[in-house]
């Protein structure tokens, strides 16, 4: 039994969880995703959420056209 959460396995909250499973690795920056992490796939990569919204912009309009 854990020390910390007092479970068996630990809670993955706990700070002595293990990692769970890398199920893919981000094409972009190559940090892993992990079993039951959201991610995007674009057209057969896996790319993690980070990535994603590094690549958000805000449409305006430009004055000069």
């Amino acid at each position: 039994m854990c020390e910390i959460c007092m479970k068996t396995p630990c809670d993955s909250r706990c700070p002595n969880a293990s990692e769970p499973p890398i199920a893919f690795y981000c094409v972009a920056c190559h940090k892993p995703i992990y079993q039951y992490d959201e991610y995007y796939e674009l057209e057969g990569d896996a790319y993690c959420y980070e990535c994603i919204d590094s690549c958000r912009r805000e449409a305006e309009i430009d004055e000069a056209y």
